[in-house]
């Protein structure tokens, strides 16, 4: 029994009809002509585009292109078993390798969400102001009897720590400090500044009244507060009571001062200051640099310019 190549490779002679006419009207490659008619189905695309082309062949032939596939079907039924296998198995490895590419995609995702999460963790941690952790003193506005102050707390390792302008050197490696501060008689206005190196910073704030116990009883009759504020830009201020200096550096913001019968103020730019005693603003008018002058007697307030 003749099989399918034969048959229609001898029907082509027959007919005399040549590869090359074949391919012009049927569009199928003469290589995949050869492939036929050689028996050579393994060297086609496919077990689909056999078929394929042996029915478009026989037709064209004249042949019975039903009876052409089930010869090809009956000659090839292993050969057809084992490309359907080899295409599944194509298949398979397409499947897996997918899988992987599909795996790497999602490693690499989640590797840019965790940099991206991280990223912004530090960012927010730079971006508040550093922290602080006060052990002592416990208290922010306090009276004492003693002659000096110790602070003492944590910081950030990295971080700087400044009383009253002065760097704060000795931090030890789990960021713990402490610091004693002498004391004025009268009120102290203290603050404690934290810097990261990045910039960010973190301020405290302390009034401490020092009360000598041996003058306590003399001053307690004349003692007063005023209250001084800025009201532009920063001003050197120097304040002193009794001989003492109470205050001595460039004021911002809002102060309170105590003193004792009166309180010479030595003030930059005197345009630039209210001075406040019970609320009312007692600051006499004026430009430029100027000396203050002001008395307390049983409750009365008296300001003078020099």
């Amino acid at each position: 029994m003749k099989n399918i190549s034969e048959i229609l490779k001898k029907t082509r002679i027959q007919s005399g009809l040549t590869l090359d006419e074949i391919e012009s009207n049927t569009k199928i490659k003469k290589s995949y002509l050869e492939f036929i008619e050689n028996g050579e189905f393994n060297k086609l695309p496919s077990i689909s585009a056999a078929k394929g082309f042996i029915k478009i062949y026989s037709k064209y032939l004249g042949l019975n292109y039903e009876e052409a596939l089930v010869i090809f079907r009956r000659e090839n039924k292993n050969e057809e078993n084992h490309m359907l296998t080899k295409k599944k198995r194509r298949i398979k490895v397409n499947s897996i390798k997918n899988k992987y590419i599909s795996l790497y995609i999602f490693l690499i995702s989640l590797i840019l969400i965790l940099a991206l999460i991280y990223g912004i963790h530090e960012y927010i941690i730079f971006k508040m102001p550093p922290k602080i952790e006060m052990y002592t003193p416990s208290s922010q506005n306090f009276t004492t009897h003693n002659s000096s102050v110790l602070f003492s707390g944590k910081i950030t390792l990295g971080d700087y720590i400044y009383i009253d302008g002065d760097k704060i050197n000795n931090i030890n490696l789990n960021g713990t400090f402490s610091q004693k501060v002498g004391l004025q008689e009268g009120l102290n206005n203290i603050n404690i500044k934290i810097k990261n190196p990045l910039g960010g910073q973190n301020i405290k704030y302390y009034e401490i009244d020092y009360v000598n116990n041996f003058n306590n009883k003399i001053n307690a009759k004349n003692a007063f507060y005023i209250n001084i504020k800025d009201i532009s830009k920063p001003i050197f201020l120097n304040a002193t009571t009794q001989n003492k200096t109470i205050y001595n550096k460039i004021l911002k913001g809002d102060i309170k001062i105590k003193g004792i019968a009166s309180i010479v103020l030595s003030i930059g730019q005197i345009q630039n200051v209210k001075i406040f005693y019970k609320g009312k603003n007692i600051a006499p008018s004026g430009i430029g640099f100027s000396i203050i002058i002001i008395k307390y007697n049983n409750g009365k307030i008296s300001v003078t310019k020099n």
